[in-house]
C-alpha cells in the first residue's frame, strides 16, 4: 500500500485534562504492538508536505507509535520515496534525510537530534522490574512536562524528587501505544538533554543530566530550549475543544501558536458573551485565521491579528 501525501495500574495512563483540546500530533491506537512490526514493508510518496503530518499519518496507517522530539520543528517541508522497505528501515532513511536519529523503543519510533536517538538506543533496561511494565500513555493538548511526568510517576507508584529543574513548556497531544515504563520516562526527558536514575528506595527517581554517548563528561544544566518559531501563516492545526471555558481555550491556544491576546471585555459585553462561556469546536488542519474564525463565529465574536497580538472583540 503507497501513502500519498501532498498538500492540495495502571495500564490507563490517562493525563488530567486540563482544557480538553488536542493540536495535530502522532495520535495512534492504544494497542499491544508486535515487535515484528518493524519488519513489515511499506511504501511512501511524500512531497511538499509538513513533517508532523506524514508521521502522524503514517502512525496511524502502520499502527505505531512516533515520536518526535520538541526540538524539532513539525512544520518543516519534506520530500521522501519508499517502495516497499521495512519500517524500521523506512523511517531510519527517512530519519537520516532529514539529518536526524531514529530508534525503536518498544512499539515507539523516536525522531529526533542523532545524539538523542543514539543515548536513547544506547539504554540498558533497569534490572526493578516495575519500570519494565509496559503502559499506553496519553496526554492532552497544553499539558506540561511536570505534570505528564508528575502523573506517569505517580499511576505507577513512583515519584520524582527534582521535577522542578524542568523548564515549563506546553505539549501537543500525544497518544503511544503499550511501552514499557523506562521508555516512557526517557521519550519525555531526552527533549530537555535529560534522563532519570531510580534512587535506593525504590520509589523515587531523579532527573538527571543525559550523557552524551560520544563523551564521558556530564551535560552541567538541563537547558531550556525553546521550540523552533513558525511563521503564523505555516501553522497548520487539528483541535477538539469539549465544553470548556472560552477564557482558558483562548489563552492557551494564544500561548501554544505564540501570540499575545488581547481581549477587550466590553465588546463581548455589548455582546452578551461571557469569558466563562463553555464552548465546543472542532478543526482539523486548520490555519491560525481559520481556527479563530469557527470557534468565535459562533458566539459574533470578532479578532484581528497584528504583528505577534490577537485582538478579540
Amino acid at each position: 500500500m503507497v501513502e500519498q501525501s501532498k498538500r492540495t495500574p495502571n495500564s490507563d495512563c490517562r493525563i488530567p485534562n486540563l482544557v480538553g483540546v488536542a493540536l495535530l500530533f502522532f495520535a495512534v491506537p492504544v494497542t499491544a504492538i508486535p515487535a515484528a512490526i518493524w519488519d513489515r514493508e511499506a511504501s511512501v510518496q511524500w512531497s511538499a508536505v509538513s513533517l508532523g503530518e506524514v508521521l502522524e499519518r503514517f502512525g496511524e496507517t502502520q499502527k505505531i507509535g512516533v515520536f518526535l522530539d520538541r526540538r524539532i520543528d513539525p512544520s518543516r517541508t519534506v520530500e521522501f520515496t519508499a517502495v516497499r522497505r521495512p519500517i524500521g528501515a523506512l523511517l531510519d532513511e527517512f530519519a537520516a534525510s532529514l539529518d536526524l536519529g531514529c530508534c525503536r523503543l518498544d512499539s515507539v519510533a523516536y525522531l529526533g537530534p542523532k545524539f538523542a536517538a543514539a543515548t536513547l538506543a544506547q539504554r540498558q533496561p533497569p534490572t526493578v522490574a516495575l519500570l519494565r511494565r509496559r503502559v499506553p500513555l496519553e496526554i492532552p493538548f497544553l499539558a506540561t512536562p511536570k505534570e505528564v511526568l508528575e502523573h506517569l510517576a505517580e499511576s505507577n507508584g513512583l515519584r520524582f524528587r527534582n521535577l522542578e529543574t524542568l523548564p515549563h513548556d506546553l505539549w501537543p497531544e500525544r497518544k503511544l501505544p503499550p511501552t514499557a515504563l523506562f521508555q516512557l520516562f526517557d521519550l519525555l526527558l531526552v527533549g530537555f538533554d535529560a534522563t532519570f536514575e531510580l534512587e535506593s528506595d525504590g520509589k523515587t527517581l531523579c532527573i538527571v543530566p543525559l550523557r552524551r554517548p560520544d563523551t564521558t563528561a556530564a551535560v552541567q544544566s538541563v537547558p531550556n530550549v525553546p521550540q523552533s518559531p513558525v511563521p503564523l501563516s505555516r501553522q497548520r492545526l487539528t483541535l477538539t475543544i469539549k465544553d470548556q471555558e472560552l477564557d482558558g481555550v483562548l489563552r492557551v491556544l494564544a500561548e501554544r501558536i505564540g501570540l499575545h491576546l488581547e481581549i477587550d471585555e466590553a465588546s463581548l459585553a455589548v455582546k452578551n458573551v461571557s469569558l466563562r462561556h463553555r464552548v465546543s469546536y472542532e478543526a482539523k488542519n486548520a490555519t491560525v485565521q481559520e481556527l479563530f474564525r469557527g470557534l468565535l463565529s459562533p458566539l459574533k465574536l470578532e479578532f484581528t491579528i497584528r504583528g505577534e497580538t490577537i485582538r478579540i472583540r
